[in-house]
């Protein structure tokens, strides 16, 4: 089969289009011939090997050795083989990876909280050799998912990493109908997801983006108000268009570029969840903000299969639709992963086989 493979850390132009072996299922594992795979702003990240201006071989991989490696968190596909012990799936299935490996017997996995178990591995980041740019991928019965009917592969492709995770940021945070809801980066796929799933949930939506092309895009996708902040200073307009009051709530994914913008921008007992920080890592706080409006922050990472199982229904339904924007070959992702090292997309990209 033909898979993408990283050699070593470098920019997209590094990565290789290989022909490589195709694999036998193991007894407890499904064979899934690869449709779609999302593209993520972390596959860019392992490319080049940083996350948040931080060294990604220090900080996610220690003594191990990661290369060759397929990288990809998120194929769709259909099931070709299953190894002699699984129950659950049969050649012909439409799936999706549920992309993350746990160690299944915490505390925390067996409270159906597998993204917070402390073993946690990313499929395609912290799995070496394994991952989703492939032809095809042979993945334990418990990394899978069924696609419901309704939802296409490219749209499984485009939902666990960005509308899984958006759906659980804002059920952990207690959005409600009424509250007045910040989205930073509202352009981009997490952003997209909280701004269509809050404007869902009867909040109002701010959405803020520093491209003033993308205003409309940002408007025509769910948010009640968009705020052009091309040097990320957005709290002064968004306290305006709340009358003064702050927001309610801010879905945060953007990180330290935005994190003092997002922390004033909240009102009185405002809560703040954040999923991620690829635009940096370190980031200070007033602590006079903090306790004086009794400011509520939560970290959060990816969501927990019930999630994921979640939101796969709801966009069956239509409630609310990944926008996928691009489409490239395989062949062709190192141009795919380009666009998204320069913030030149919107929504959604998927790779296909």
């Amino acid at each position: 089969m033909k898979a993408i493979r990283m050699h070593d850390f470098g920019g997209p132009e590094s990565l290789r289009y290989e022909e490589v072996e195709t694999p036998t299922p193991d007894a407890d594992e499904v064979l899934i011939d690869v449709e779609a795979c999302g593209i993520n702003r972390m596959d860019s990240e392992l490319v080049k090997g940083e996350y948040g201006n931080l060294d990604i071989a220090e900080f996610w991989f220690g003594d191990v050795d990661l290369f060759p490696h397929i990288p990809g968190i998120e194929p769709a596909g259909v099931v070709s083989a299953v190894g002699d012990d699984v129950t659950r799936f049969e050649a012909g299935d439409r799936v999706v990876a549920h992309s993350q490996f746990t160690c299944g017997e915490c505390e925390w996995c067996t409270r159906g909280l597998d993204n917070a178990c402390p073993k946690i591995r990313v499929l395609g980041v912290q799995t070496p050799g394994l991952g989703g740019y492939a032809e095809a991928i042979a993945l334990p019965e418990e990394n899978v998912l069924t696609l419901p009917d309704g939802i296409t592969t490219e749209q499984a492709a485009s939902t666990c990493v960005q509308f899984g995770t958006a759906w659980y940021m804002l059920r952990r945070i207690g959005l409600e109908p009424g509250d007045n809801l910040l989205v930073t980066g509202a352009s981009g796929g997490v952003g997209h997801a909280l701004t269509q799933i809050g404007s869902f949930t009867g909040s109002t939506v701010i959405g803020t983006t520093t491209t003033e092309s993308k205003q409309e895009w940002v408007a025509d996708h769910g948010a009640d108000h968009v705020v052009y902040a091309p040097n990320n200073e957005f709290a002064e307009e968004v306290r305006e268009l709340t009358d003064g009051a702050g927001v309610d709530v801010v879905g945060e994914a953007v990180g330290g570029a935005t994190w003092s913008e997002s922390i004033e921008s909240l009102g009185m007992r405002g809560r703040l969840i954040l999923c991620g920080a690829h635009s940096s890592l370190e980031a200070g706080i007033n602590l006079g903000n903090l306790f004086g409006k009794q400011i509520e922050l939560v970290g959060t990472t990816r969501a927990p299969r019930y999630a994921m199982e979640e939101t796969l229904e709801l966009i069956a339904s239509g409630a609310f639709e990944p926008d996928i924007t691009e489409r490239y070959p395989l062949e062709d992702v190192a141009e795919a992963l380009q666009r998204m090292e320069d913030a030149d997309h919107v929504g959604k990209m998927v790779l296909t086989t």
